[in-house]
């Protein structure tokens, strides 16, 4: 019914299986970086615990896109990398966080707003504007189904190939940089032209190509309306 985070709580689920939390309320869940997550009512706050043999055949920035883009395409919105669930107009409407400890399992977390708000200089969007007026457990059984189909082990069934996870993130990452959204780095503009298999963002500028591995000082622009 409530907990502090689903990320934490997911650390007491078995360790065999198809794991996963969800709770009502959430009182201080994060982000990257351990930045805070505000947690409105009616949102959905889960965690699914994988098997960390998974690592085996994916790069965690590869699970973190390709988790991100079935959330995106269920949501009806788009995926910003390398984890932000964004609207039409670049609004913040939810994320993916994954998260890899020394006990055998990975952590998926996925927080999505229902509505959306504005909180203290943060304006965030929710599904009520893609998907209408239906509850966080519908969603989740939605996002629970498109999870399961890439990461669920499953007699008989191989898990997917690692060229399949690189095309659907990338995209569902297309759908936002269509946009004619450019990356700088320092002083220098970059177009994302690829995603590559341990899921960071291949971007070229003048003269060079670049992996932007993390989001440490980038910015992103809108090259055209």
């Amino acid at each position: 019914d409530s907990c502090k985070s689903t990320m934490d709580e997911a650390k007491s689920l078995p360790k065999d299986g198809w794991q996963r939390v969800i709770s009502r309320h959430q009182t201080d869940g994060r982000g990257r970086r351990k930045s805070g997550w505000i947690s409105k009512k009616g949102g959905l706050f889960a965690t699914w615990s994988i098997d960390a043999k998974i690592l085996d055949f994916f790069s965690p920035g590869l699970i973190q896109t390709s988790a991100g883009a079935v959330v995106s395409e269920i949501l009806g919105a788009n995926m910003k990398w390398p984890n932000d669930i964004v609207n039409s107009k670049g609004v913040k409407m939810g994320g993916v966080l994954v998260e890899s400890v020394n006990d055998g399992v990975i952590r998926v977390g996925v927080g999505v707003n229902k509505t959306g708000f504005e909180d203290n200089g943060i304006i965030a969007a929710g599904w009520e504007e893609t998907l209408g007026e239906i509850n966080s457990s519908e969603v989740f059984e939605r996002i629970d189904r498109g999870l399961s189909a890439l990461f669920e082990t499953k007699e008989m069934i191989g898990v997917p190939d690692i060229g399949s996870l690189s095309i659907t993130s990338w995209k569902a990452l297309s759908r936002f940089l269509s946009r004619g959204v450019l990356a700088s780095l320092g002083k220098e503009m970059y177009r994302p032209t690829g995603l590559n298999t341990e899921g960071e963002l291949e971007a070229t500028g003048i003269g060079k190509t670049v992996n932007l591995q993390d989001l440490e000082g980038i910015g992103w622009f809108v090259a055209k309306s």
